[in-house]
């Protein structure tokens, strides 16, 4: 399939949150593997991981390894220790 860019469509959302909750590329950053299991969305790795990250910043996806201690968004990784498991929540 052929890459597709611009605005995500409803049914590639679908396909992104279906393919998040068995396919979590958030631990080890492999993007490019998770877009592999999108194909009929036509979506690469980089485009996952920022969809990813537009949907942490909306709200949308709560990942503690991109909050602050007020819960706010942040764009880079935050230290913790393990005791802050679980750390994702996909809705």
């Amino acid at each position: 399939m052929q890459q597709t860019y611009g605005k995500w469509t409803p049914e590639q959302h679908s396909l992104f949150m279906k393919t998040l909750k068995v396919h979590d590329p958030t631990h080890n950053g492999q993007w490019g593997v998770f877009a592999m299991h999108m194909t009929a969305a036509g979506r690469v790795g980089y485009q996952c991981r920022n969809y990813y990250h537009q949907l942490l910043s909306q709200g949308v996806l709560k990942d503690m390894d991109y909050m602050d201690s007020k819960g706010n968004y942040v764009a880079k990784k935050v230290r913790r220790d393990a005791s802050d498991v679980p750390r994702r929540k996909y809705a």
